[in-house]
């Protein structure tokens, strides 16, 4: 159904079950402007409850604002209750992704020969709770962890699935703990 905008008096296209109200817009900054020539919005109304916002919740960011040497100073050696600087629990220390060394040691291709052979051996299964899977569900895990050991095997690989390998990941933590927090002090002392 072709109507006109109460605005500008475009012709636009319309629903029918939209056509039939009173006025139609070809767009919403129309039908705010018509509004406000009309009288229907108030101007002084809107500004009115946006000052009442501020007094209620204080002022909106300031853009472009400016600190004084003085407070800059402050923020960089940590003011009480803002976590900055030496207030910061994290202050000189290593950040968790940083704390065990990274090397990629799953993308070389003696790991990836040895994996298949592992998977083969093990017929496609979890070796802790026997749940066949596909094969890219499963996991190569290194009995004693590659961190420790730092040499691929045959007979030190094994197949596990997410949830074993994971639960084995965290035994292993425990297990190891020492060899972990020797790791991260020598990353916090470099």
């Amino acid at each position: 159904m072709i109507t006109k905008c109460a605005f500008c008096e475009k012709e636009i296209n319309r629903i029918p079950s939209r056509a039939l109200k009173k006025r139609c817009f070809c767009c919403t900054s129309h039908q705010i402007k018509y509004e406000y020539m009309v009288g229907i919005r108030d101007k002084n109304k809107i500004t009115q409850k946006a000052n009442e916002h501020v007094r209620k919740y204080g002022n909106p960011k300031l853009i472009g604002r400016k600190h004084t040497e003085e407070h800059k100073q402050k923020i960089r050696n940590g003011c009480k209750g803002t976590n900055q600087g030496k207030d910061n629990g994290m202050y000189g220390k290593t950040p968790w992704n940083k704390m065990t060394p990274t090397k990629k040691w799953w993308e070389e291709k003696e790991f990836i020969k040895l994996r298949k052979e592992c998977l083969k051996r093990d017929n496609y299964k979890c070796v802790c709770c026997g749940v066949y899977q596909e094969e890219k569900n499963l996991y190569c895990d290194h009995i004693v962890p590659y961190r420790i050991c730092e040499e691929h095997k045959i007979n030190n690989l094994q197949m596990l699935c997410g949830s074993c390998h994971s639960k084995k990941t965290v035994k292993d933590y425990h297990k190891y703990k020492g060899f972990y927090k020797r790791i991260s002090c020598e990353l916090n002392n470099s």
